[in-house]
């Protein structure tokens, strides 16, 4: 009899954008969705074409009922191999990253958890991003982040 095997972790990914108006002036959005593709996520470079739509279904949940248009900046993956493990970050992470680095929040609605913006640009999100795959914490002081590494044994996730 076959074995069926769930999924370990929920395939997810970054998202940043923005939105051109007076009240989000210099300020980026960014948060997390999901991104269930199978095996083919582990293949998918940023920006592409699944990560971003899955983006799009995300930042739509959000902001299509308002009427509010927005403009998606980058997306990424949140899994990684590293050394034969898969490392997953969230994106509370690269908030964390950013705040440690002086990065001021703008605060819409903290009771409601509107609290994913920034007053910053997008390559400064970027490399957050990198020293949260990195596992560097930002700014001088914080505790450890959580890490989430899975063995997958002596071959590769493509079963190589």
């Amino acid at each position: 009899m076959a074995q069926v095997f769930n999924q370990a972790f929920e395939q997810k990914l970054i998202y940043v954008y923005r939105i051109n108006d007076e009240a989000h002036a210099g300020i980026l959005k960014i948060g997390e969705a999901s991104c269930n593709a199978g095996m083919a996520y582990f293949a998918f470079e940023p920006n592409c074409n699944e990560l971003n739509a899955a983006a799009k279904k995300r930042i739509d949940q959000q902001t299509q009922t308002a009427g509010v248009s927005y403009e998606l900046l980058y997306t990424e993956a949140t899994a990684y191999m590293k050394d034969k493990n898969l490392i997953v970050f969230q994106d509370h992470e690269v908030h964390n990253i950013l705040e440690r680095s002086g990065i001021r929040h703008k605060y819409f609605d903290p009771e409601h958890k509107a609290n994913e913006w920034f007053y910053t640009d997008l390559e400064t999100v970027k490399k957050a991003i990198a020293a949260a795959k990195e596992e560097r914490r930002g700014g001088r002081s914080g505790t450890p982040r959580a890490r989430w590494l899975f063995a997958l044994g002596d071959g590769d996730l493509f079963g190589g």
